[in-house]
């Protein structure tokens, strides 16, 4: 579930520490959360961005351009990316 990003993780994990109890569900969610990270992110390098660079290179070079802008505030620029969508958009 980690992998392709499906929602509803956290009742997978809420589930798991009633079966398993607390320190194997905690064993086994650092794990799970771990691996699927990991094979989320080569997933992506492997296969997305590819298909991104074939079908919307001038988007990608838009992306890399104000990445690199932003390079010296990068860690306030990608908070500020993470946060935004959670604000309202009125």
């Amino acid at each position: 579930m980690q992998t392709f990003m499906i929602p509803r993780t956290v009742f997978m994990s809420l589930l798991a520490g009633s079966l398993f109890g607390v320190l194997k569900c905690v064993t086994l969610m650092v794990f799970a959360a771990t691996s699927g990270a990991s094979s989320c992110y080569f997933l992506s390098k492997l296969i997305a961005r590819p298909l991104i660079n074939s079908l919307w290179p001038d988007k990608l070079v838009f992306f890399q351009n104000q990445v690199a802008k932003r390079r010296s505030g990068l860690l306030n620029y990608m908070l500020f990316l993470r946060v935004t969508p959670t604000l309202p958009n009125t």
